[in-house]
């Protein structure tokens, strides 16, 4: 929706229209139009004649033009009222509006008179009274505000909903629009033919896929676009998933367990996840559905956690199609397929590649295989890798001693090449 604004576009220069046979009076000429600089008042200037065309009598005076329809129009401003003027110079509007502003892309104007506004032809006859607190539209109808309430109209100005409601929604498709109703909702395609006291009503309603999320009675469901029932009203919330699970909702029961549920392109209703999980949330880095239950946590696959939900937390890494498991307080692998590589048994994981992980266990670190197996004894306090060179830098701190955070074989580092096997 836009919504108009009066803001015009005053002279704010004047160009030069050479020799004046009476300077006192014509200062400066641009277009049509000229400027008495003695009285800084506006009036209208004749080119073909080199002569004003009427005294300077306005405060303001501004033009829009279309010079491909060769068509001009005067907005000039009298005693701090508007009148609109044609290229002849001949009156189209009195001065009688506190603003004015023509529209050239759709030949509207828009007028206001006190706190009211309204929308005028091109000849000055109302499209829409000037009896509006407030006028939007995005060029198929327009939404009026009148008595501090809205209603909707057509381009030419029909009405198509009356001004009874206190507020109403904007959707893509008009028969869809949302209209509130004192506390209560209701759409314009269900509101029949006395709009003002629909049959229907509902506590909330939003819109979603051509489907509409209705509260009632405190609670939650959906109805398709003719009112029939898709999902009952028995939930504590229903709202749509994630942007790029279109279809796909999330639900809450009252007892706050959620699961997912999809409306497929026929109507029917699937449940992707059960509503048996505390939190369904989709991972930043991966963009995957993510679940907890409990203390668990897990990702979904057609319906089911991937690892049977036996962890308590869960990391996937693309890069080597594996996830970093947690259980309790320790870390683990597992590859692709759910099976464990490694059980959870180190306090930390860093990962090389997917078949050498560096891990720690009691602050000291080692090298474990894709198989589990140890490349390296867990006997090292500092470790340093260059990826590129794949070389692993590794360490041992004498007692007493402190951290070294310069990785220099030359001074106690021991060096390995890391082999894929």
């Amino acid at each position: 929706m836009i919504k108009f604004s009066f803001v015009f576009l005053f002279l704010i220069s004047f160009a030069s229209w050479g020799k004046s046979q009476d300077t006192s009076v014509i200062s400066n000429v641009i277009y049509k139009v000229f400027w008495d600089s003695s009285k800084i008042r506006f009036g209208f200037f004749n080119p073909k004649t080199s002569k004003p065309a009427g005294a300077a009598e306005f405060d303001s005076l501004v033009y829009r033009a279309i010079p491909e329809q060769k068509l001009v129009i005067f907005l000039a401003r009298k005693n701090k009222k508007w009148a609109m003027y044609d290229e002849n110079y001949k009156e189209l509007l009195a001065p009688q509006y506190d603003e004015l502003n023509y529209n050239l892309r759709n030949g509207q104007i828009y007028a206001k008179q006190g706190n009211l506004y309204g929308i005028l032809d091109k000849t000055g006859k109302p499209i829409l009274e000037i009896a509006y607190q407030e006028i939007l539209s995005d060029g198929s109808y327009f939404k009026v505000k009148k008595n501090d309430k809205f209603g909707l109209l057509d381009m030419s100005g029909q009405e198509l909903v009356p001004a009874c409601f206190q507020s109403i929604t904007d959707q893509r498709f008009l028969e869809n629009s949302l209209l509130q109703i004192n506390d209560k909702w209701t759409v314009l395609r269900w509101a029949g033919n006395n709009p003002c006291q629909p049959v229907r009503q509902f506590e909330q309603i939003e819109y979603f896929n051509d489907y509409f999320i209705i509260k009632e009675n405190g609670l939650w469901g959906v109805l398709d676009t003719a009112q029939k029932t898709v999902i009952e009203s028995k939930y504590l919330y229903i709202m749509p998933f994630f942007q790029k699970y279109l279809s796909t909702l999330l639900v809450v029961l009252p007892s706050k367990k959620m699961g997912l549920m999809r409306i497929e392109t026929n109507g029917n209703i699937v449940t992707e996840l059960p509503l048996v999980y505390d939190e369904i949330w989709v991972e930043d880095v991966t963009a995957k559905i993510k679940m907890r239950q409990g203390d668990k946590k897990d990702y979904a696959y057609e319906g089911k956690p991937y690892l049977k939900m036996k962890y308590n937390d869960v990391v996937y890494n693309d890069l080597i199609n594996a996830f970093l498991v947690k259980k309790g307080k320790k870390w683990g692998v597992a590859n692709g397929q759910g099976a464990d590589v490694f059980a959870p048994a180190y306090d930390k994981i860093f990962i090389i590649d997917g078949k050498n992980f560096l891990v720690q266990k009691k602050g000291k670190w080692g090298l474990v295989g894709g198989r589990g197996q140890n490349k390296i004894p867990l006997v090292y306090d500092q470790f340093g890798y260059n990826p590129e060179l794949k070389m692993l830098f590794l360490k041992q701190i004498p007692k007493g001693f402190t951290i070294d955070t310069d990785p220099d074989p030359d001074e106690g580092w021991q060096e390995f090449k890391i082999k894929n096997n």
